[in-house]
């Protein structure tokens, strides 16, 4: 029994061992598979990096460049876009004004962009709700016919502020992933980063700028002041020196008259040191007013009469109406306005030109305006000349004396009444200087 069972049982085994066979041939094919396969992965998975790594390697390189905010934008969402296999994206910072705008977009029609502007609005609630937004953008670019179907999106942060959101766009049936995301988030970073420095150069530039402006006028400015204490100083010490001359006999008429020469003088230089003192005050906050119950009316018709008696090269008219209402205004800085404006348009008036100050109201407040028949202030000077220290680089213009406080003043004291000044000029014929006050 035993030897005819021996043939089976070898066959047996040699049917066993020809099964373990079969199966070790396939699993080493399966392991040989998996092994190709992981290998393909790795390598597909360190050539991803290696994209990346060098997609943000050159936006580094761009902003270490200093290259135009524009161009390092466009730069993140082209290499966004293609580690993302997306089609389109957009950037969308924050304005001074506190509204999102598109500041640079890839695979997006200019044509739309103002169908897209409104949306970026509601990027302000972002932390309220990004995936909501994303939805929200998702669902408007199909509509106007842009056919993408997902949207992924993250803030650009700068510390705690945020200035503004980088979205990709694709079509394609899976969602974004958080890989995806975390990818974004490194080229969002850098777009952050980019944004932050050309911020901070913008600040720098502008201060750069205001010191430049600000050094030229303190030159001006001292310039301006030393040839207006010149002047009155030297007419004081002539004068002084003539009558003091003791072989000069001067009868009581030449006395009289240069004895007022003098009086003037010295009250130009009491003028010229409290418009100094008065711009250090207000630039410094101390000054301060004492309001009254003001007759606006009367006060304009007595300085108006007051400049007519100063001047015989120009007809000065009152046009204030009799019923103008009561103000609460400091009488003595109202003066010193109407006084720096009708100077003025003394100064800069040619001989036999009219000067006319009319006096309005309306609803809440009264309005004085100052008009002269000049050659006017030139459309670049406008925005500057209630600035201190400033005068229009025109050569009327510096021909005249001056320091550049009176309108700095007039704005200043007018202001502080919770009024309003301006001036409306077409730059040929004639200025009009108005100012207004709360009426009482």
């Amino acid at each position: 029994m035993i030897s005819l069972q021996q043939p089976n049982l070898a066959r047996q085994w040699s049917q066993q061992v020809n099964l373990w066979g079969q199966n070790f041939v396939s699993s080493v094919a399966t392991t040989q598979r998996q092994v190709v396969s992981m290998l393909v992965q790795t390598h597909l998975l360190t050539d991803y990096r290696v994209r990346q790594r060098d997609y943000l390697l050159k936006i580094t390189r761009a902003i270490s460049a200093q290259l135009d905010i524009d161009e390092v934008l466009k730069l993140v969402l082209q290499s966004s876009v293609e580690m993302l296999t997306g089609q389109a994206g957009l950037v969308a910072l924050v304005e001074p004004d506190g509204q999102y705008r598109i500041r640079a977009y890839v695979g997006v029609a200019k044509t739309l962009l103002d169908q897209l502007n409104p949306i970026m609005a509601e990027s302000s609630n972002w932390r309220e709700g990004m995936t909501r937004m994303e939805r929200r953008l998702a669902t408007v670019v199909q509509e106007i016919g842009m056919g993408f179907l997902e949207v992924v999106g993250l803030p650009l942060n700068s510390g705690e502020d945020i200035l503004g959101n980088l979205y990709i766009m694709r079509v394609r049936g899976s969602g974004f992933s958080s890989d995806d995301r975390e990818i974004l988030r490194s080229f969002a970073d850098q777009a952050a980063i980019a944004v932050h420095n050309a911020q901070i150069y913008a600040r720098l530039e502008h201060e750069r700028r205001r010191l430049t402006v600000a050094d030229e006028m303190k030159s001006t400015f001292i310039s301006a002041v030393s040839h207006e204490l010149k002047t009155p100083v030297a007419l004081i010490k002539g004068y002084a020196n003539t009558m003091a001359n003791p072989g000069a006999k001067w009868d009581e008429s030449t006395m009289r008259e240069s004895l007022k020469v003098i009086e003037e003088e010295a009250d130009r230089l009491t003028d010229l040191i409290d418009n100094l003192l008065d711009a250090s005050r207000a630039q410094s906050g101390a000054f301060k007013l004492s309001p009254v119950e003001l007759d606006i009316d009367d006060l304009v018709v007595r300085i108006v009469k007051k400049f007519q008696l100063q001047t015989k090269g120009h007809t000065l008219i009152a046009d204030i109406s009799k019923d103008l209402p009561l103000v609460y205004a400091d009488e003595a800085r109202i003066t010193q306005v109407l006084s720096n404006l009708i100077s003025n348009a003394i100064k800069y008036s040619p001989n036999g030109g009219e000067i006319r100050v009319i006096g309005k109201t309306s609803d809440t407040e009264v309005i004085i305006a100052v008009a002269d028949q000049g050659k006017g202030i030139a459309e670049n000077d406008q925005p500057f000349v209630f600035d201190r220290f400033y005068r229009a680089q025109d050569s009327a213009t510096q021909k005249q004396s001056g320091t550049g406080l009176g309108l700095y003043l007039a704005k200043v004291f007018i202001e502080a009444h919770r009024g309003r000044i301006w001036l409306e000029s077409d730059g040929k014929s004639g200025s009009t200087f108005y100012f207004s006050l709360p009426r009482v």
